[in-house]
């Protein structure tokens, strides 16, 4: 993990498991992974910021969250 600071807060977490599909782990709504994905969306969006998700199966997984230091909202 690692966070940088200038007029946001950005954090990336990087992970050399598995791997997972992002675009189908984004439709598969009844997925417990779909469902931690869209509430962590909800979350960093309540506060202005953005989630970047790269991964592919047999490959790590890298979230990137960026939120302002001052919200917008």
């Amino acid at each position: 993990m690692s966070i940088e600071r200038h007029g946001y807060i950005r954090c990336s977490i990087q992970g050399d498991g598995i791997g997972l599909d992002a675009a189908q782990a984004s439709l598969d709504q009844g997925e417990p992974a779909a469902l931690a994905l869209r509430r962590i969306r909800e979350r960093i969006a309540a506060v202005s910021g953005t989630l970047r998700l790269t991964s592919r199966p047999g490959t790590g997984t890298e979230l990137l969250v960026t939120v302002p230091l001052r919200s917008s909202r």
